[in-house]
């Protein structure tokens, strides 16, 4: 069951290997973006309405 929208900013925290934080790290200058917490977040939110959009959208055969 999906969870209801969050209605205010809270802080979202998790814990990762340090390998996977190092190619975060690296990721994140490559893109030159500000910091870690823009980069995730934009990627994040990127990836989640990809996501979102491909499982709203219904795809009709030419029957249809």
């Amino acid at each position: 069951m999906p969870r209801s929208a969050v209605s205010d900013s809270q802080r979202m925290s998790f814990r990762i290997k340090p390998a996977d934080k190092a190619v975060i790290l690296r990721a994140t200058q490559l893109a030159g973006a500000a910091g870690i917490t823009d980069f995730v977040l934009r990627t994040v939110l990127d990836a989640s309405r990809e996501i979102i959009e491909r499982n709203d959208r219904i795809i009709l055969s030419e029957r249809d």
